[in-house]
């Protein structure tokens, strides 16, 4: 038996958060992001919505940051659509 898999802590719960918004804010959201939950993110894709000038973004965090992803999502970006959010 392997004591140090034993005895290690699980790995928090992962979640994706699907936020939609206009293209030219995606630096701003990256930023308030960063600045909200720097440590517990892990990954932030962008996608444009074709024929569109919207943007959708993914993000990548623990599960414990949701709510302080979200509260800086809102303040810096009030007319931001915040979807799906999953666990992965």
């Amino acid at each position: 038996m392997n004591t140090a898999a034993a005895t290690s802590e699980p790995k928090e719960q992962r979640v994706m958060m699907l936020i939609t918004i206009e293209g030219e804010y995606v630096t701003r959201l990256r930023n308030a992001v960063i600045k909200a939950c720097g440590k517990w993110l892990e990954f932030v894709r962008v996608q444009p919505v074709p024929h569109s000038t919207l943007m959708r973004v993914w993000l990548g965090l623990g599960q414990s940051a949701q709510s302080a992803a979200m509260r800086a999502i809102v303040l810096a970006l009030p007319e931001a659509e915040i979807g799906r959010i999953q666990a992965i």
